[in-house]
């Protein structure tokens, strides 16, 4: 039997019996007992209000990060600015302005396509507006990412918010014209931006660098661009900007007009090697890159003087200690283009290779460029810890490879393939190295793999297509156009390329090969000698069981038919076909056995079999 001893269940006539202090002891308890529910309900209270309070304590930090990222991104501290975003997003995953921290800083460190999600996931957040500087990096990354639409849609609210835009908003327009084809806009664009007074030095790098890679060097447009970053390395306060006109200006050849070097003019003021040499060497920010692009200004002037800088630089940066490897890889990197291999080996001898692995592959490079691959295989051996399994494994591939052990490289690899599979980066990578070595099967798969980790990777559809290509296998090479042209509509080219395969495949029918046609012919418009366009027109006329109309497409007639000489296999093939479906045999088997042993698709094979 229980027995309830709570003060409550003493008798009344009990509790009157109580000496004060037993009295002033039972209300203590009493107090006591209501009290503990109420704490209880207080901690569970305090334990559910936590947790969003804690969220909102987390999420204010972020904010903060995230501002802190901005100004380390103004002050070009790129490692600092990463840590603190990394933070930021640690702390708080939800958080918009750890997203546009993420998304600014992959922006102005180059990594468009990676900040290309981060802006479109914080365009959809309810609470962040974009604001115009954010929209200029959205719009920056996506003509990085080839997301030309996205771009347009970026650049054109801008403008609608500026009636006169800024240099900067001017240049996105300049940029997404000069990836649309229109050449002539974009260099008007850029030419704006160069007599624009509000320009600052970034904005006359951007647009004397867009001009200069679409005019010839004849062009008054060129000598415009050369003249201004002329005018920037000139400056009388050194700056990165200055710096990075030099070595434009370094790397390119000089205004030409009517077959005289524009001298003493107000677009280009004369300016010799010898001089951006010097400046290069003397820019208080130079690094041993800039120094080495000196030495190839004073080589290509005076190539009399390559040994004796052989010698120097082997002096200066070859020394025992090891202390200065970023100039030591720079030197090494300029012997292998002025093509002094066995001076690499010099520079780095295995001791110091070991040091780091960019010197390690210099000197496997000159190794193999030597074709001492076996010392090759070895290093890799002694030396694999300095390399990342994927870049060992692919020179390990290539080395046996050339030894002529076959099974050794097949399961490199494979190897190669297991280290690159989880990262679209690197089986990108993979596949453009197996791509440069003739393998195929290896380049197909890596990309293949890319595409499958990160769709919109182009430079692994571009392989992918162009494996295909190389193997004559139009059943992949029509895959990998649809891929393309799926994920960019706007390429006119991959558009064109696709619906001539998918013709000589026979895999169009009626309005689609009329379709195909009036795209060929509107093509011709503009360009009247375009050999593909003349191609595929005849081809569709052909089809369509038209042969005096698919002759008419090349626009001669066989008696004329040198003029193909210059043309590429395919349209000679499709020419042939043509002469006879029009009753001009001879000639047809003529231009058949012209074409024995040159490089076919299956089907303009087939197309041509029985003529010969």
């Amino acid at each position: 039997m229980s027995v309830n001893l709570t003060p409550a269940a003493l008798p009344e006539e009990d509790q009157d019996d109580l000496t004060p202090e037993e009295e002033k002891a039972l209300r203590a308890r009493r107090r006591l007992y209501w009290l503990i529910p109420l704490i209880v309900v207080l901690l569970v209270w305090i334990g559910f209000a936590a947790r969003p309070a804690s969220r909102l304590i987390k999420a204010w930090h972020a904010r903060r990060l995230a501002a802190e990222v901005s100004q380390l991104i103004d002050q070009k501290e790129w490692n600092q600015a990463n840590g603190k975003a990394r933070d930021a997003y640690q702390l708080s995953p939800t958080e918009p302005e750890a997203w546009r921290a993420i998304a600014r800083l992959l922006s102005r460190t180059g990594q468009g396509v990676g900040a290309l999600e981060w802006w479109k996931k914080l365009e959809k957040a309810p609470r962040p507006v974009l604001t115009p500087e954010d929209r200029q990096d959205y719009a920056a990354a996506a003509l990085a990412a080839g997301e030309l639409p996205l771009a347009g849609e970026q650049i054109g609210r801008l403008a609608a918010e500026n009636p006169q835009p800024p240099p900067a908003i001017a240049l996105l327009q300049s940029r997404l014209a000069a990836q649309r084809g229109e050449g002539h806009r974009a260099v008007d664009g850029a030419e704006r931006v160069l007599g624009d007074a509000r320009s600052q030095p970034p904005d006359v790098l951007t647009a004397a660098r867009l001009i200069l890679t679409l005019v010839p060097a004849d062009s008054p447009a060129y000598a415009t661009a050369f003249g201004a970053l002329l005018a920037l390395a000139r400056s009388d306060k050194p700056s990165g900007e200055s710096l990075e006109a030099l070595t434009l200006l370094a790397r390119q050849p000089m205004p030409i007009s009517s077959g005289q070097v524009f001298l003493n003019t107000e677009v280009s003021p004369a300016v010799s090697s010898e001089e951006l040499g010097k400046a290069l060497e003397s820019h208080p920010l130079a690094r041993p890159y800039h120094q080495m692009l000196a030495w190839e200004l004073r080589v290509r002037a005076h190539p009399e003087e390559l040994p004796r800088l052989v010698a120097e630089g082997l002096q200066r940066f070859a020394t025992p200690d090891g202390k200065d490897d970023e100039g030591l890889a720079a030197f090494a990197r300029w012997l292998h283009a002025q093509g002094q291999l066995e001076a690499v080996l010099q520079a780095i001898p295995p001791k110091r290779a070991e040091s780091k692995g960019a010197l390690c592959l210099l000197r496997l490079d000159a190794l193999g460029m030597l074709g001492r691959w076996a010392e090759v295989e070895e290093a890799l051996k002694q030396m694999d810890f300095l390399l990342d399994p994927l870049v060992q494994q692919m020179y390990l591939a290539a080395a046996t490879a050339q030894l002529g052990q076959d099974a050794a490289s097949a399961n490199a690899w494979d190897r190669a393939l297991t280290a690159a599979h989880e990262d679209a980066a690197k089986c990108l990578q993979l596949a453009t190295y197996a791509d440069r070595l003739g393998a195929l099967e290896v380049a197909a798969k890596a990309s293949q793999r890319a595409i499958e980790l990160a769709p919109r990777t182009r430079p692994a559809w571009n392989l992918l297509l162009k494996v295909a290509e190389s193997r004559r296998d139009s059943t992949a090479a029509v895959a990998a156009l649809e891929g393309v042209v799926r994920h960019w509509p706007e390429d006119s080219v991959a558009a064109k390329d696709l619906a001539f395969l998918r013709l000589l495949r026979g895999d169009t029918q009626g309005d689609e090969i009329k379709v195909a046609a009036h795209l060929a012919e509107t093509s011709l418009l503009t360009q009247s000698n375009n050999w593909q366009d003349k191609t595929m027109l005849a081809l569709a006329r052909l089809r369509l069981d038209r042969p005096a109309e698919a002759m008419a497409a090349f626009g001669i007639q066989p008696a004329d038919a040198s003029t193909l000489d210059s043309a590429p296999p395919g349209a000679r093939a499709i020419w042939a076909a043509v002469l006879a479906a029009n009753g001009w045999q001879e000639d047809a088997a003529a231009q058949a056995a012209a074409l024995s042993g040159t490089l076919l698709w299956p089907e303009e094979r087939a197309l041509i079999a029985g003529l010969r």
